[in-house]
């Protein structure tokens, strides 16, 4: 027996189990399974998992960010492209705009007679607020400084230039622009709205439309006029954006808390004050008398 070196194999094969045979598996991450486990991908069973993170994506971000001339949409002229965010082209969609397209969105948001929203459609832009914006800087600068000037020698006092009236325009109107931006697009998402950032932006950025005419006649030599134009300006813009801010709510069932509005006006009621204090308000210094 111990020298037997020939051994007989015996398999079991149970005669109700057919052949067997290669299965295919599901490789779908949101495979479901009877007792709920996670599947392959991870996803759980009987549901489905959702991809977008609370940023979204970069067309949710920036309608048509990275994209070419769509086919079939009136105006195109080739095949969708993409391109890298380092790539100069990637950009040309915010820009993608007319000097028609921008007067009539800065008048829109001046004397509004159509929803600012779907007068800008699927092609809202960073060249109307970016130039805007620097627009009211330099208009800013320039006024005040005139009409410094002009009160200096109304008043017979003396007259000193103050250059960093550019620089705390530069520093307030670009961060305000932004940062509001930004913070009514995370609160609007938060809520529940799905908002577009690029969309945001154009509404802050035409909202400063209506200062670059008041800055001019804030020239005026008289604090009341001043205060009242500031009024004005204030109301007009802060109309403008909560209206599109209430549009772009009411896209969805979302309900917005009121404190929320009430941090949009009030920053915006800050916005005002600084102009009104820094640039609307001249000071005059006493003529300096020639020593005998």
């Amino acid at each position: 027996m111990a020298n037997n070196r020939d051994y007989n194999v015996v398999l079991e094969v149970d005669p109700d189990e057919g052949d067997m045979e290669f299965q295919g598996f599901a490789t779908n991450a949101s495979q479901t399974t009877p007792s709920g486990r996670m599947g392959t991908g991870g996803a759980k069973a009987g549901g489905t998992q959702s991809s977008t993170s609370f940023f979204g994506s970069a067309s949710t971000l920036f309608p048509g960010a990275g994209s070419g001339p769509q086919p079939g949409v009136e105006g195109a002229a080739g095949p969708a492209t993409s391109h890298a965010l380092w790539h100069v082209e990637y950009y040309a969609h915010f820009f993608n705009v007319d000097t028609t397209d921008v007067l009539e969105r800065m008048w829109q948001s001046v004397l509004p007679s159509r929803n600012f929203l779907d007068l800008v459609g699927a092609n809202p832009d960073l060249y109307g607020p970016f130039w805007i914006a620097t627009t009211v800087i330099f208009a800013m600068f320039v006024t005040s400084s005139l009409a410094q000037s002009i009160v200096a020698f109304l008043h017979g006092g003396q007259r000193v230039y103050d250059f960093t009236t550019l620089s705390f325009a530069v520093f307030t109107v670009y961060p305000y622009l932004a940062l509001m931006s930004l913070g009514v697009w995370g609160a609007t998402k938060y809520f529940g709205c799905h908002p577009s950032l690029l969309e945001i932006v154009s509404v802050y950025g035409y909202a400063f439309t209506v200062w670059i005419p008041i800055a001019i006649a804030c020239v005026a030599p008289n604090d009341l006029v001043r205060w009242i134009l500031t009024l004005v300006a204030f109301g007009s813009s802060a109309f403008f954006i909560c209206r599109n801010i209430f549009h772009i709510i009411a896209r969805s069932n979302a309900t917005v808390h009121r404190a929320f509005i009430l941090v949009v006006l009030g920053a915006h009621a800050a916005l005002a004050l600084i102009f009104k204090i820094k640039f609307f308000s001249y000071t005059i210094l006493p003529a300096v008398e020639p020593k005998e």
